[in-house]
């Protein structure tokens, strides 16, 4: 009994609310019922209060809380079990349930509202745990029964709230029990057509919500009602419950939308997950169903969760706008999901195009995106962040709809100091910031549209009119600092776009090559009048750049000065014109920057303006580069230094890269088109970097106290100066100049100045000899100070080391040199201090020494450490200095002493000083100059760099190459790591033009009699150089090698020298090596010289130092050079020494690379001298390649039958080899190469073996010397070398019959003898240890010698004996296999006898195989297929073997499916026993992978091993149909059935139709719980049908197949025409029909003929009776009469309208005649049918645009016309809004119809096809229209009469000749349907007919449309369905076709074209492969047919060559091509023969 407990009282005002809440908040009690009998004899208690308290209080008991686990041992489970155990399906609830009076709705609520309660717990308690659910299986059944269904739906339409919230309660749970296993039955009972459902949106809970709690917990009844409509849309749900939901119940859907603004956060998050999980991610849903869900309306509802920003709930990310926000970015903003689509960027919508998946107001118009058009109007960019993304983001995924959002957006632009301004020009920014939609400016994937986008579009992006020129001024000249800033960037956005426009305009012009009449470029110039009309005045910015503001505030000077700078920087970038008419002089804007840069590290930082004033400093720097007005000499203002001198000054005080490289390339500018460097305008860049960098304290001063002043500004001043005297009288300088370069001094001989004439860019500026002048000029007038001269003698030091660079020689330097001597004399300098007298002449000593050490390099000069610098050093090392200014002040001071103290130092104490300045100051500069004031004679550089400083980034950082390189000594050079830091240091600069320019000093040194240290580590330093190059940038290798090889003579003297060291001569070979390729064009130019150089001298006399220096060369050498470089070292006496014969391997190896196929005629003259080198070269390898190559090279490749080489792994590779290969076939051998001079070789290698085997296949005179060989030996050589040799042999001999007269008796002999030695052969094939390839061509021999009579006897017997003493697993390999299934096919009784035997041993290991590991190799499963072809010829397969083989392979690899299809053909070939029988078909369906491997994927596609095992079990049932034909045995088969007309479908309804057959019981009761869904069973028939997929059945309906449907009785076989598994057996869908009717005896309900019909089935059964079987159609008459009988009766809204349509149907049949008595049904037309099943769909359907169309055409007439098409001329011709819709609706109508000769007669008496061809000719680019006409076409094609008739009556082929003439857009993806269509036409009609009709006519115009089809290039499969149809024409009994020898010339390079984008590898069996294996094999049989005269120049060639090698590719599978073989062994008799 229960516990007694409280009920609550029932005398409260609202008992029924006070009751809900209760229940809501009453927790978990402690149990009250302990048992299930606790349970039953409570709920049997007859007292209505009791009862009542009993299920309060059962119902508390099972109730789980929210998101509460339950554990499988839960009591509350337990309980429940023990209850239904006893009760099951509750009957105790249903009974309370039923006793309840109907009448009496008030009174019983609160128990039937209990009982509800009670069941909902239950599901929701069991569907927890699988184990559990059965006990709820049945309580839902019942459930779903009509009883209670309605009851519910009464429940949910009625007045009562607490039973409404209940029922929804348990339809919540019914709906997710079991995962959803009844879903679909439950959605089609419920009564979606409720008046009262809307209302139910509204009912929410009452009072205040509270945010913090879940309303999960306490769900009202909009909550529930939106989780029961949502859990049809969770992500396991099928799609098509899905599709059903949302087609069906749209209006329900989209109501759930109308009040989620007002939904709790976790209401509104679960809504739109589902929305984006179930419906958006479901690729399976069409889009346009997803587009007409969220509409305006929808989206738009969605949207009113912005205006809930703040957090919800107890987390704080629990925001309902970001929800919102997310959903809308994902479905908004990305083109191509969601309600995004892709549009055309600028470009508008074409008339004709229209969208895949849009539909409704989406397909009209001149946008994509009409939707997100009218979306983004409402959109509050200017209140909401999240708004303003969302618009922003759908702007830029939708580029279009940018120029009609600024006019409906309403956006304030008018200048005013308000937020809401602000707020909308920064969004007008975002918007023109997006990027240039540059795809859709191309027109396909390689080509530019020609015609551009409209100016309108490309105006809107860049500059719309929403923000006018007024707009603009007013806001540039606003009062307010904040409103001309947002302007200006505003401004300064568009016309950033604007350049980025023009930028991609002219690409695309000269991409067109475009001139001023182009349409781009037309464009393009009105587009920038447009934007000069728009932007302001450019006054108005100038303006603004020197407006004054009355307070102090800087950042804001700052921020309006950069922003007036930057628009006046684009203004002169891209508005010239507008700043050509102001009057403003540009060079004014320096001043801003004049004496402002010393305080950079001081108020700009602090201020935190720093970088505004660089940005600022940048935009002056780019606007004077682009001004045309800058006058660089004038004077800056009031100060006393002009432009230049300020410009300079900005270079060398620049701490941002971005600054100096914008003022050298201004300099650069500026300078390099002025007389001073127009020569060279690179060495302006030598002159910049040797100015001073370093900074000076102001008080610095010299050791002596000397002051000492800022370096640049001396030299900068003195520079400026310079350059001012130099422009006044530049030829009197370039006088001076020429004058140093022929040697004013008498020393020069003109040489040097010859060399600068011809090449003006290695001379130096004018301007260094007026620096010179000057500077002696000032000296000697005393106008420098001491610090002035300092540092102009120290920057022309630096300058002139630098200018040596680029100098051919050093005469130069040396004499400028001197001069700087002569200026820098005591005279000159004696005003100075002694101290800094010796400083300024010491820059000059340096510079004289330094060019010294180039010429002639010094050993450095130990220096002793001296005391007082070792106490100096150690003083500054205790200094503790700030990195700042402070410190890089004293390290220039520390610089400043080494200069000017002169004190020799150790290299010790260089390191230590160079310690100090980099720890004080991390400038490079300073370090830099500390390194050039180092002499390079004193080694002290590379000091620093010892130890752990090697690494040190900022040392490396500092040092330049030509500095480190002049410190190098020959050591140094000669060590790896040095030149690798070298090179590292160089690889840092910038790859540009004068990176060359450092290699100078290593040419001027090289130029010297320097020692072997310094040229050969110079020489390694070029080649790592060289390596850096390449690595970074090849294409600037180029100048560098002309530099290098061909302007150097230092170097071109050591290339042509014979007599070098070693050393050096390394170094030499490493640098042509790396800097030189042998495949780059260039630079073999550049090595000719030099080979034709050592070629000579080769030819006049042969040494070994000669030999030497033609070494590197021989790599260079063109292909005739190398062979007379060959000829000359080989007669040579001397070539038999060590440098010979690596010339010799040099030369073979280059050949071998580069120009073996160039040069292999002449070297077969030349074989015999090869032959001989294998005696003497030392490496072999080389020689041997070469070899191989030349005599295998005329063979064809694959001539063996083995396969290619590994390197051959693709199509294009195999097709281009083989071509090569076959053009040399004609190649003879010398006659004085022979084999007998390989045979008497030993032992047998590769080399020598693959040598004999390509001489016996290129001669038969080699073949008999070999015969005669192999007679004479003693002993059978058994090596695998050998056994290529006998291959070839054997192979060759195989294209003659072996009783030719022909072959030779000692050939005969040779074979007799091969014959004898068998067993060897068979030993080596049988072994192990062999190869794959070594067994293959064993496996070949034998397979050779068998054709032989006169020793196939005596193998077989050898063969025989040896297979006793075999192993098993010495014969399970693919070669030893195929051997033997080649052995099956020659039927003998020996053969027979040997194959029974391998049969036996394979069986036997296979055994021991599958018990083992799971893992088979790829090889063992190729070795599979091929013993089941032995398996299937074998005469005496025992049993006793097989059976073993067959259990173990069920049991270990039922998942394999190469081993079940195996053990399917050996079930074939056995007799079984029946018990033994039984227990293998039991250990299948048994097995846990039966129902896994028989499933269908994700894709709804079969698995590879649902075919072969279903294989397996069709053998099975046949053996013994009484025994195997069980009911246990058939059950299984149910569900793994689909019902389909795939292949394995039919297997299994043969099965059943064998059951029937031996039991004589109907499988009826099985089927009856058939289900389209595999994991679920049900009990009627019903539900069965229900099951079916709707769209599945229609497609069915569509495309009835006319025959072959119906088995008969025991039938194995099927009709292979109809392998469809899209398309359902219309035989097993009838046949549910069938039995649904039958067992219809108490009547289906209303609803269930509604479900049924919508399934389509009674639509299927209609179009049955076109069916060509009898059968078929009278058995689809019997179930229509019993549908219509039934639906009579019953009782649904679409009664009378499916009775009208069976009725018309009804009127259709013909009197049904007396003397019929087997009761027939007549075959009825196509067209009628299908309108009918059409109709019936619409019906049931009538959301369909069809429903009002049939329903009015079928309400408007009596009857139908059988001999007529229905509605053709009102939807073909439909003027209405849907015409585009109707007109496709009624083609593919046409096109489903077209099935036999009388839907021919109904078309052509209506002249259909006329019409269409009509549509067709005026459709232009309609591709729709097109494709849905040639559907038509193609079907009409296919049938006989029609075809003739056509092509007789129609003329159709000269229609469509003229079709294919006319070019239109569509035509490009037309080309594979013209092709189906003439194929059809060839295929079907009665050729010899049309043949004498037209007199061969009809022939020749295909092959026209044949010649047009092939110009159109496509797949490969489109290929190979062109060569297909060719091949068709070619075979037909009559003469050629005068085209085809053009088509197949065009469909030949059609193939090599395809071929290049075949990327598989050939072994993978990739569909694109075997496709173009068939094209080869189609193109071989079309030209073997076409008559010997036709000239098609390289066809024959190409495919035979094609063939022969795919022949070779398919022998690795074991698997040949009948014409490949017949090919090869032909072409293999031709070469023998000569």
């Amino acid at each position: 009994m229960p516990v007694p407990h409280t009920a609550p009282s029932l005398r409260q005002p609202n008992p029924k609310r006070v009751k809900r809440d209760h229940v809501a908040t009453a927790p978990v009690a402690a149990s009250h019922f302990l048992t299930g009998d606790d349970i039953r004899k409570a709920l049997t208690n007859a007292a209505r209060d009791m009862l009542r308290n009993d299920l309060f209080a059962l119902r508390n008991q099972l109730t789980i809380q929210h998101a509460e686990s339950i554990s499988p041992q839960d009591n509350r489970l337990l309980l429940v079990k023990n209850w239904l155990g006893q009760s099951p399906g509750a009957l105790e609830v249903f009974n309370i349930w039923d006793g309840l009076s109907q009448g009496q709705t008030t009174q019983n609520a609160p128990i039937a509202s209990l009982c509800i309660s009670v069941l909902s717990s239950l599901l929701s308690l069991l569907s927890t745990h699988f184990v559990y659910q059965s006990f709820g299986m049945p309580i839902l059944k019942k459930l779903l029964s009509q009883t209670y269904i309605r009851r519910l739906n009464g429940y949910i339409g009625g007045a009562q709230t607490e039973l409404i919230l209940v029922s929804l309660k348990l339809l919540n749970a019914m709906v997710e029990f079991a995962g959803g296993c009844e879903k679909k039955t439950i959605m089609e009972g419920f009564a979606w057509g409720l008046k009262s459902l809307p209302k139910l949106l509204f009912m929410r809970r009452k009072g205040a919500a509270d945010v913090l709690t879940d309303p999960l917990v306490k769900p009202d009844i909009r909550t529930l009602y939106i989780m029961f409509i949502l859990s049809f849309l969770s992500k396991g749900t099928p799609t098509s419950i899905k599709i059903s939901l949302l087609e069906d119940h749209r209006d329900v859907f989209l109501s759930i939308y109308k009040g989620i603004g007002q939904d709790p956060y976790a209401i509104a998050k679960r809504i739109l997950e589902a929305s984006w999980e179930g419906v958006w991610c479901d690729a399976k849903i069409r889009r346009t169903l997803k587009v007409g869900l969220f509409t305006e309306n929808t989206v738009q509802s969605i949207m009113k969760l912005y205006d809930r920003p703040n957090p919800e709930g107890a987390d704080a990310i629990d925001i309902p706008a970001d929800l919102a926000h997310h959903f809308l970015l994902a479905i908004m903003t990305r083109p191509g999901t969601g309600i995004c689509f892709k549009d055309h960027g600028w470009y508008p919508r074409q008339g004709g195009e229209e969208e895949d998946v849009e539909g409704g107001e989406q397909r009209s118009g001149k946008i994509h995106n009409k939707i997100l058009a009218n979306l983004l109007k409402g959109l509050k960019v200017g209140e909401d962040s999240r708004q303003m993304e969302l618009a922003d983001k759908i702007l830029q995924a939708c580029p279009e709809l940018v120029a009609g959002y600024w006019a409906s957006a309403g956006l304030t632009l008018e200048p005013r100091l308000s937020s809401r301004w602000i707020a909308n020009i920064s969004f007008f920014g975002k918007i023109i910031s997006h990027p240039i939609p540059t795809p859709s400016f191309s027109s396909s994937a390689d080509s530019y549209n020609p015609t551009p986008p409209p100016l309108s579009a490309i105006l809107s992006n860049i500059l719309p009119s929403a923000l006018s020129k007024a707009h603009l001024s007013k806001g540039l000249q606003s009062n307010s600092g904040l409103v001309q800033h947002c302007t200006a960037l505003a401004l300064a956005k568009c016309l950033a776009k604007y350049s980025l426009v023009c930028d991609a305009f002219s690409e695309i012009e000269q991409a067109l090559e475009e001139d001023v009449e182009g349409q781009w470029t037309r464009r393009r110039i009105e587009l920038e009048r447009e934007i000069q009309r728009r932007v302001p005045e450019f006054q108005v910015i100038v303006a603004l750049s020197q407006a004054k503001h009355t307070d102090d505030n800087l950042d804001r000077e700052r921020l309006l000065g950069e922003a007036a700078l930057r628009l006046m920087w684009l203004y002169h970038r891209l508005l010239p014109e507008l700043v050509g008419e102001a009057r403003f002089e540009v060079g004014k804007l320096l001043l801003g920057f004049v004496g402002k840069e010393s305080t950079q590290n001081g108020a700009d930082e602090v201020n935190n303006v720093r970088g505004l004033s660089a940005v600022a400093q940048l935009h002056v720097l780019r606007l004077l580069k682009d001004s045309d007005q800058f006058s660089w000499s004038a004077k800056l203002g009031s100060t006393s230094h002009t432009h230049l001198y300020h410009l300079l000054q900005i270079y060398t005080h620049a701490i941002q890269p971005s600054t100096r490289v914008a003022s050298s390339s201004l300099l650069i500018n500026l300078l390099s088109r002025s007389i001073l460097f127009e020569h060279d305008p690179n060495e302006l860049e030598i002159w910049l970097s040797a100015l001073p960098r370093t900074r000076r304290s102001p008080s610095a001063t010299a050791p002596d106290s000397s002051p000492l002043t800022p370096e640049d500004a001396s030299v900068l001043g003195f520079l400026d100066d310079c350059i001012q005297r130099c422009l006044k009288t530049p030829y009197r300088y370039l006088e001076d100049c020429n004058a140093v370069f022929q040697g004013a001094d008498g020393r020069g001989d003109g040489l040097l100045l010859a060399q600068v004439s011809s090449r003006p860019d290695i001379a130096s500026s004018p301007l260094l000899m007026a620096v010179m002048e000057q500077f002696g000029a000032k000296l000697k007038a005393r106008l420098l100070s001491a610090s002035d001269a300092l540092a102009l003698a120290t920057y022309v030091r630096r300058l002139i080391l630098s200018l040596v660079c680029k100098q051919p020689d050093l005469g130069f330097g040396e004499r400028i040199s001197e001069r700087l001597g002569l200026v820098l004399s005591e005279d000159n300098l004696e005003s100075y201090s002694c101290l800094m007298r010796n400083g300024v002449l010491r820059e000059a000593r340096v510079l004289r020494e330094s060019l010294q050490h180039l010429k002639d390099p010094v050993i450095p000069v130990n220096v002793t450490k001296a005391h007082a610098i070792q106490e100096f050093l150690s003083a500054i090392e205790s200094v503790s200095v700030s990195s700042g200014q402070n410190g890089q002040w004293n390290a220039s001071e520390l610089i400043d002493w080494i200069r000017l103290i002169d004190h020799p130092m150790h290299a010790d104490d260089v390191t230590r000083l160079a310690a100090v300045i980099n720890r004080w100051s991390v400038d490079a500069n300073i370090l830099r100059e500390l390194f050039f004031q180092l002499e390079p004679a004193n080694g002290q550089l590379w000091a620093c760099f010892s130890g752990s400083n090697l690494m040190d980034k900022a040392l490396q950082a500092a040092l330049s190459f030509e500095w480190g390189y002049l410190h190098s000594n020959a050591t140094q050079l000669c060590s790896g790591t040095h030149r690798a830091l070298l090179v590292k240091i160089l690889s840092a600069r910038p790859l540009s033009n004068s990176n060359s320019l450092p290699l100078g000093l290593i040419f001027h040194r090289l130029s010297r009699n320097c020692d072997d240290g310094y040229v050969g580590g110079s020489l390694s330093l070029l080649a790592d150089v060289f390596k850096m190059v390449h690595q970074q940038d090849g294409y600037a290798t180029a100048k560098i090698n002309t530099q290098t090889f061909q302007d150097c003579h230092a170097i071109r003297d050591l290339c042509m020298a014979s007599a070098l060291s070693p050393f050096t001569q390394q170094g030499l070979h490493t640098l042509i090596e790396c800097a030189l390729k042998p495949t780059q064009a260039s630079d073999l130019s550049i090595a000719a010289d030099f080979c034709r150089y050592w070629l000579l001298r080769l030819q006049d006399e042969i040494t070994t130092e000669q030999m030497t220096g033609t070494l590197p060369w021989i790599a260079y050498m063109e292909p005739s050079d190398l062979l007379v470089c060959y000829d000359a070292i080989l007669s040579a006496s001397i070539r038999d020494s060590q440098e010979g014969l690596v010339c010799l391997e040099k030369i073979l190896h280059t050949i071998l690379l580069y120009h073996a196929s160039s040069i292999a005629p002449r070297l077969h003259e030349r074989l015999p001298t090869l032959l001989s080198l294998k005696s003497i070269v030392t490496t072999r390898g080389k020689l041997d390649r070469l070899l191989i190559t030349l005599l295998e090279a005329p063979l064809p490749l694959g001539h063996d039958g083995q396969s290619p080489p590994s390197d051959i792994d693709t199509v294009q590779s195999l097709a281009r080899s083989a071509e090569d290969r076959w053009a040399r076939r004609h190649e003879l051998l010398p006659e004085t190469l022979s084999i007998k001079g390989l045979l008497e070789q030993a032992p047998w290698d590769e080399t020598s073996a693959r040598l004999s085997a390509a001489l016996i296949y290129r001669s038969s005179r080699n073949c008999a010397d070999f015969a005669e060989w192999l007679i004479s030996q003693s002993s059978f050589p058994q090596t695998p070398h050998f056994a290529l040799v006998l291959h070839a042999f054997l192979d060759s001999l195989s294209s003659q019959p072996p009783s030719s007269v022909s072959i030779p008796q000692s050939t005969t002999k040779a074979v007799e003898y091969i014959g004898r030695k068998s067993s060897s052969l068979l030993d080596a094939l049988f072994t192990l240890t062999n190869s794959r390839e070594v067994t293959h061509i064993y496996a070949a021999c034998l397979s050779n010698l068998l054709r032989w009579p006169l020793v196939r006897e005596a193998c077989l017997d050898a063969t025989l004996s040896r297979l006793k003493s075999v192993q098993p697993a010495h014969i399970f390999n693919t070669a030893t296999l195929s051997f033997f299934s080649r052995l099956a096919a020659q039927k003998s009784d020996a053969s027979e006898e040997v194959i029974d035997v391998i049969a036996a041993l394979g069986l036997q290991w296979m055994v021991r195989r599958f018990a083992e590991d799971e893992l088979d190799a790829p090889e063992l499963l190729l070795a599979l297929e091929i013993f089941g072809k032995i398996i299937e010829v074998a005469e005496d397969v025992k049993p006793h073997l097989a059976e073993p083989v067959l259990t173990a392979a069920i049991q270990n690899r039922l998942h394999s499916t190469e081993v079940v299809s195996f053990i399917a053909i050996l079930a074939r070939r056995i007799s079984i026993k029946p018990v033994n029988l039984n227990r293998i078909l039991q250990a299948v369906l048994q097995h846990p992978f039966f129902y896994q491997g028989t499933e269908l994927n994700d894709a709804m596609q079969a698995l590879p091993s649902r075919q072969s095992i279903i294989k397996l079990l069709h053998t099975l049932f046949f053996m013994h149909p009484t025994n195997t034909c069980q009911p246990s045995h058939i059950a299984p088969l149910t569900r793994i059935y689909r019902g389909t007309l795939s292949h394995s479908d039919r297997l299994l309804l043969s099965i059943f139709w064998l059951f029937e057959q031996h039991r004589h019981i109907s499988v009826a009761s099985l089927l009856r719980r058939w289900s389209a869904q595999s994991a679920v069973t049900t009990g009627h028939t019903l539900n069965a049908i229900m099951s079916l997929d709707s769209a599945m059945v229609f497609r069915t309906c569509t495309s009835f197949p006319q025959r072959g449907v119906l088995l008969s009785q025991g039938q194995r076989a099927f009709d292979h025409n109809h392998n469809d598994p899209s398309l359902y057996d219309p035989m097993f869908v009838m046949l549910l029909m069938a039995h649904l009717v039958m067992d219809d005896q108490s009547g289906l309900t209303g609803m269930d003929w509604v479900q049924v019909f919508r399934t389509n089935a009674v639509g299927l059964a209609i179009c049955a009776l076109g069916s060509r079987e009898s059968e078929i159609r009278r058995m689809a008459a019997t179930i229509l009469a019993a549908v219509w009988k039934s639906v009579e009766a019953a009782a649904f809204q679409e009664r009378d309208q499916a009775l009208r349509v069976l009725n018309m149907l009804r009127n259709l049949l013909p009197p049904p005649d007396s003397s019929d008595t087997a009761g027939t049904a007549p075959r009825l037309a196509t067209y009628p049918l299908l309108l009918l099943a059409h109709a019936l769909r619409a019906v049931f359907y009538p959301s369909a645009f069809l429903y009002p169309i049939v329903s009015r055409f079928l309400l408007q007439r009596p009857e139908l016309d059988a001999q007529d098409v229905p509605m053709l001329f009102g939807l073909l011709y439909s003027a209405s809004e849907d015409w585009h819709k109707e007109r496709a609706w009624m083609i593919k109508f046409i096109a489903d119809g077209m099935r036999g000769s009388e839907d021919w007669r109904v078309l052509k008496r209506r002249h259909t096809w006329d019409l269409l061809a009509s549509l067709f000719q005026a459709s232009g680019g309609d591709k729709p229209l097109r494709k849905g006409i040639l559907e038509v076409l193609t079907s009409i094609s296919a049938n006989a009469q029609a075809a003739t008739s056509l092509v007789l009556r129609s003329s159709i082929l000269s229609w469509i000749e003229l079709q294919l003439l006319n070019e239109t857009p569509a035509t490009e993806t037309e080309a594979p349907s013209w092709v189906k269509i003439l194929d059809n036409v060839l295929r079907a009609v009665d050729a010899v007919k049309v043949e004498k009709a037209t007199r061969g006519v009809w022939r020749e115009m295909i092959g026209r449309c044949l010649l047009i089809l092939v110009k159109r290039k496509g797949s490969a499969d489109h290929l190979y369905a062109t060569m297909e149809l060719t091949l068709r024409l070619c075979l037909l009994p009559f003469s050629s076709v005068s085209t085809l020898p053009a088509v197949l010339q065009r469909a030949f390079t059609w193939l090599q074209a395809a071929e290049q984008s075949v990327q598989h590898a050939l072994y993978t069996g990739h569909p694109d492969v075997k496709c173009w294996a068939r094209c080869v094999r189609a193109m071989w049989r079309i030209r073997m047919t076409l008559e010997e005269e036709h000239d098609i120049s390289g066809v024959w060639e190409g495919v035979t060559a094609r063939l022969v090698a795919w022949n070779a590719v398919l022998a690795k599978g074991a698997d040949g091509c009948e014409e490949g073989e017949w090919a090869r062994r032909e072409s293999i008799r031709c070469l023998s023969e000569g």
